[in-house]
């Protein structure tokens, strides 16, 4: 089991107790910026996305852009939970056509992002970045969500740690329902239709994602921390790229 070691600073920091456990949303929309490595530490991408969620519909959608050894493509995974289907389309350069295809789940699946949050433990404040952060770890793997210290109900940050590597930024994070068309099949995806479309609603994201400017801007701040040194040191290396 994970302790948790506080360091005082000059400026007086404590935590004499944990915040209120993260309740967040399994109904959302956000802009999501990350990259996926595998254990050696080798980058595989980059990716920016539109992500969206309802979970009383129990469907998602994420427009994805991935970089690759410098080439990007275009994508969109809709999974419709409730009838047990899915899509992934390839998207060619243009936007207007492209390729999809039914996968089969590997696993049993589930649209809920947030469940492991109930059973992860406080592992500190982060000042550098203003978030608390709680840690869930089991034989395979370490996985963290930093959440606003403003508000705890509203992830920043979450790092999974493991064979695969994954560092997620939540922008403009919105626990309100995706808008009326998100989940939409397009009909690229229908045998007895086989017209080209443009992505689902909500794509022209890939022409519209916030400056990397305006990113590193909403997650920088003034350092002082007590946090677990795992945690501080997962979170450090992420900041220097």
């Amino acid at each position: 089991m994970l302790t948790y070691i506080v360091l005082f600073c000059l400026v007086s920091v404590s935590v004499t107790k944990s915040p209120a456990r993260p309740q967040i949303s399994e109904t959302f929309v956000s802009w999501l910026v990350g990259t996926v490595s595998i254990y050696t530490d080798e980058k595989l991408y980059d990716f920016f996305a539109y992500y969206a969620a309802d979970d009383k519909e129990k469907r998602t959608v994420a427009n994805t852009s991935s970089t690759l050894y410098g080439n990007t493509s275009f994508s969109t995974n809709l999974n419709l939970y409730d009838k047990d289907t899915f899509y992934a389309i390839q998207w060619d350069d243009n936007m207007k056509s492209g390729s999809c295809r039914r996968p089969k789940p590997i696993q049993p699946t589930s649209q809920r992002l947030w469940d492991w949050v109930k059973n992860a433990s406080y592992t500190g404040r982060y000042e550098f970045m203003n978030i608390h952060t709680w840690t869930f770890q089991d034989d395979d793997y370490t996985q963290i969500v930093g959440v606003s210290v403003l508000d705890s109900n509203r992830p920043i940050i979450t790092l999974l740690d493991g064979m695969i590597k994954q560092t997620i930024f939540y922008i403009d994070f919105k626990d309100t329902p995706p808008p009326k068309g998100s989940f939409d099949v397009p009909s690229i995806c229908s045998k007895d239709d086989t017209r080209m479309e443009s992505p689902p609603v909500h794509t022209s994201i890939f022409n519209s994602f916030p400056s990397q400017k305006w990113i590193k801007n909403t997650i920088t701040g003034n350092y002082e921390d007590s946090i677990h040194p795992m945690v501080h040191k997962m979170l450090d290396k992420v900041m220097q790229h």
